[in-house]
């Protein structure tokens, strides 16, 4: 992208949250900003030469309009002289909005002119600190520039109003503005069940979609999500804790399998998300790539979460009251015909699915298939991360409808599944059955020797003697290194520490023998159990591989 792209989108998004003025101090690296505030209509420009001077004025101008206040300066110690205004408003409560440029960090502390360490120089003395790269080389960084700078304006103007920092470094040339492509994506915070409904009245599309993240399981939302699925596709994984008829459950299937004209007809217009982030990558990139005309996500807590670089308006409000406002409204705009292609697709992938998976040879995957199969019902299943919790959403439609799933989703990694499993069942008082891999399961093996394991506590263990997803992946799959670096090739068994904590122990190695272990390993006893299931890596590698060609496209 050629010259500075994204600083008139800096100063359109500020006019849209209510910047009326902007005070400009001169300098040579803050050219990008200075120019795109000057040339954009609506926003009044004060040239002030003294960076503490202008802070104050500034600070005089937000205090007795209410309104945000933008305060530009170049890199250097220009920037360290607007601290005593921004100590002032912070304690005052009154918005300000700091644009500081900056030099690219690879010259800070090479002796190069007007350098320091900026991020931070404000850190007890404004409400939130945010960075940016000014030269913009992608849509991802585009979109990224616009969630940052619509969440610093949100948060300047919240409950606490506020002084807010952006730093933000451009490499010269200094003085050519790109121009703007299309208009900047503004943000839109609401907060009332009202200004939904309004919004809601003012979208003119039908292709509505309702995607559901990792979420704890609610029977009221749940009930508005199936009433909404009735008009629209509901998209749902495991850790969504949403099942029934009105869902669709195998979206990443379904994109491994549509062609990219059916794609297009998936497409929604109005994306509407809710919950923690998703499991399914395919899912992900299909989103980014069919960017909806609004998407609106649904967050009491009113914070920014962009993962589709589309977001449109926040919903800061309880999601039950969200779901009945877009309830009423998509029962008589919605496009039938969206829906009934969306469930022909679920459908008929399952299928695919279900005839693919009976063909198989034993191994990880058909070991999942049978135990999502036969949990119990009114259990809570807490799953471990890399290859079980993307199994197990594969086979999610399979779970008993009051299944209760959790997956330390937050920042995704494989230790501390079986610890957070123990807690579950401290914290619940239910039963709760463990799904992880073998590599989870040593990491994270002294939970069991806290004492805190209950009798009806169920473990089951998928074998594969090591990092099995790294043969499943593009990447680590190719490279002579994947058995000594990645997959890290082990022989473990879980059985001399279920011996020496006092759980019972028995083991599996091909369909039959888990079918025979099943029994004794669900039934009720006086002590905690261990399933441990035996697979090949190689056979899951072939196995895998086979079942992504056969649906058409790589994961």
């Amino acid at each position: 992208m050629e010259g500075k792209t994204g600083m008139y989108d800096v100063a359109e998004i500020c006019r849209f949250h209510g910047v009326e003025a902007a005070v400009l101090c001169p300098g040579s690296r803050c050219a990008p900003l200075t120019l795109a505030f000057t040339r954009t209509e609506g926003i009044r420009c004060l040239s002030v030469v003294d960076e503490r001077s202008a802070a104050f004025i500034a600070l005089g101008m937000a205090e007795t309009t209410g309104k945000p206040v933008v305060l530009v300066c170049t890199s250097g110690t220009a920037v360290l002289n607007f601290g005593p205004a921004l100590a002032e408003a912070f304690y005052r409560r009154v918005p300000l909005v700091v644009l500081t440029a900056d030099r690219p960090q690879r010259l800070v502390g090479q002796q190069d002119g007007q350098t320091m360490e900026q991020p931070g120089v404000y850190t007890n003395f404004i409400r939130a600190a945010y960075r940016l790269d000014g030269d913009i080389a992608t849509d991802a960084e585009l979109a990224f520039l616009h969630r940052t700078v619509n969440a610093a304006l949100i948060q300047a103007q919240g409950a606490a109003p506020g002084p807010v920092h952006i730093n933000i470094s451009f490499e010269e040339p200094l003085y050519r503005l790109a121009e703007q492509a299309s208009p900047a994506r503004c943000i839109r915070l609401l907060k009332t069940p009202a200004g939904i409904r309004s919004l809601l009245r003012s979208v003119p599309h039908s292709r509505w979609m309702v995607l559901v993240g990792s979420r704890k399981k609610s029977a009221v939302e749940n009930e508005l999500l199936q009433r909404l699925g009735g008009s629209v596709p509901v998209l749902s994984e495991a850790v969504s804790n949403l099942w029934g008829e009105h869902t669709v459950p195998n979206a990443n299937e379904v994109m491994r399998t549509a062609l990219p004209a059916e794609k297009e007809s998936l497409a929604p217009e109005v994306l509407v998300t809710v919950g923690e982030g998703i499991v399914s990558k395919q899912l992900k990139i299909f989103l980014r790539a069919h960017k909806p005309k609004f998407h609106l996500h649904i967050d009491p807590a009113g914070e920014l979460i962009d993962t589709y670089q589309s977001l449109t308006h926040v919903l800061a409000v309880p999601p039950s009251e969200a779901f009945e406002a877009i309830a009423e409204h998509t029962a008589t705009v919605a496009d039938a015909a969206f829906l009934a292609g969306w469930k022909q697709s679920s459908q008929s992938t399952a299928g695919r699915v279900d005839a693919l998976v009976a063909g198989m040879d034993f191994g990880d995957m058909r070991a999942m298939d049978f135990i999502a199969r036969h949990i119990p019902p009114g259990v809570i299943v807490h799953v471990a991360n890399s290859m079980p919790v993307r199994y197990l959403n594969l086979f999610s439609s399979l779970l008993p409808a009051d299944t209760e799933v959790f997956c330390n989703r937050g920042t995704s990694g494989i230790d501390g599944s079986i610890s957070t499993a123990v807690g579950n069942g401290a914290g619940s008082g239910k039963p709760v059955w463990v799904i992880t891999g073998d590599l989870s399961f040593q990491y994270d093996g002294n939970a069991l020797w806290n004492g805190l394991v209950s009798a009806d506590m169920r473990i089951l263990i998928v074998n594969n003697s090591g990092g099995g997803i790294f043969r499943l992946i593009e990447g680590p799959s190719s490279v002579p290194e994947l058995t000594e670096r990645f997959e890290v090739r082990t022989q473990s068994s879980a059985r001399h520490k279920a011996a020496q904590y006092g759980l019972d122990y028995v083991a599996a190695a091909s369909a039959p023998e888990l079918e025979a272990a099943w029994t004794s390993f669900a039934a009720p006893g006086a002590n905690a159990r261990i399933l441990e299931i035996y697979t090949d890596p190689l056979v899951n590698e072939t196995v895998f591989k086979s079942f992504q060609q056969k649906l058409s496209i790589t994961i």
